[in-house]
């Protein structure tokens, strides 16, 4: 979720701008991701969609943990990485995209 924060600023000029923008973002990702209720419940192409959502992984690897739903300890590794390294590229674009400057 850091590196669509980071991703999220190089679109807007002002902080309040980039976080009107991401909170806008993040209620939709939370409404598809299965948090609300289950993914089940959407209709098939909102269940498309939440696939492509990487808070759709963190919750279910937060359901695993925490018992809500079987731990698969291979699937919740896998998840867990495929975040990171979405995290780790999302930063490294934005650090060469950005411009800012220390002051």
């Amino acid at each position: 979720m850091m590196g669509f924060g980071a991703l999220i600023t190089l679109f807007f000029k002002t902080a309040d701008s980039a976080f009107q923008a991401a909170s806008i973002l993040l209620t939709i990702m939370i409404f598809f991701s299965g948090i609300y209720f289950p993914i089940e419940f959407l209709p098939s192409y909102f269940q498309s969609l939440s696939r492509f959502l990487p808070l759709t992984y963190l919750a279910r690897g937060l359901q695993q943990i925490m018992g809500v739903s079987q731990l698969k300890p291979f699937n919740l590794a896998l998840e867990t990485g495929g975040l990171l390294i979405l995290s780790i590229i999302l930063i490294i674009i934005v650090a060469k995209k950005s411009s800012w400057a220390a002051k």
